[in-house]
């Protein structure tokens, strides 16, 4: 018995750190891939001019969703200005990032914490 209750100890504090890294690491394929797309829309507004055609798509394909995160981008100011986006879906449902042209990274949406801020939270409250 006492070792039963020993295990369910240390598998309560276990689990959900397991599960924090788990999130932090797939978070972390997110910024990488917001990143990379944000370098190669700054590349393609110096070749350009702008950051795509007004009314048409960004001039740099948005990366295909991942397991985890879809991502969008949208143009403004006739295609003077940019935001992409990445929105969590399966295990990662309920977390929200964007980042724009000036570099500006915001989370819109993360559980247990209070959004928006104007950063890419990784856990509540810390950037």
């Amino acid at each position: 018995m006492i070792t039963l209750v020993v295990v369910a100890i240390v598998a309560a504090i276990a689990l959900p750190n397991y599960f924090d890294s788990l999130r932090r690491s797939r978070l972390t394929d997110a910024f990488q891939t917001m990143a990379q797309f944000r370098t190669r829309m700054e590349q393609a507004f110096q070749d350009n001019g702008n950051y795509g055609v007004a009314g048409g798509p960004c001039a740099v394909s948005v990366p295909a969703a991942s397991k985890y995160f879809g991502f969008a981008c949208t143009l403004g100011a006739n295609g003077a200005s940019f935001s992409m986006t990445a929105v969590g879906s399966g295990f990662m449902a309920g977390y929200a990032y964007a980042v724009d042209d000036a570099g500006n990274q915001s989370t819109t949406a993360f559980p247990r914490a209070t959004v928006p801020v104007a950063c890419w939270l990784s856990r509540p409250g810390e950037c």
